[in-house]
């Protein structure tokens, strides 16, 4: 069986719950929402000390980035996203707008 609510309607239905039943709702809500969330850069210590292992070995293997290239890499990245997300080019500072 399949029941269409309005957000109203179940409003007006959750609010009919006690106080206790409306935290434990709110609780596995949440707790739902968390399992559902991919959130990135969280990793187990496992994975994190892999990682780290994998970028030490590529560093003795002579794979590195410069501070001058990491700087042009993260400008690039600022310019993209205030370009990206801008809704008036010319709300940008003028250094960073692209030609």
């Amino acid at each position: 069986m399949q029941i269409t609510l309005s957000a109203e309607a179940l409003w007006n239905m959750l609010q009919s719950l006690s106080p206790d039943n409306k935290r434990w709702l709110g609780e596995k809500l949440i707790e739902a929402a968390c399992e559902e969330e991919d959130v990135p850069g969280q990793m187990t210590v496992a994975e994190a000390k892999e990682w780290l292992a994998a970028s030490e070995h590529r560093f003795e293997q002579g794979e590195c980035v410069t501070e001058e290239e990491m700087d042009k890499f993260f400008e690039t990245v600022r310019i993209h996203f205030f370009w990206h997300t801008s809704q008036d080019p010319d709300s940008l500072p003028q250094n960073i707008r692209e030609e």
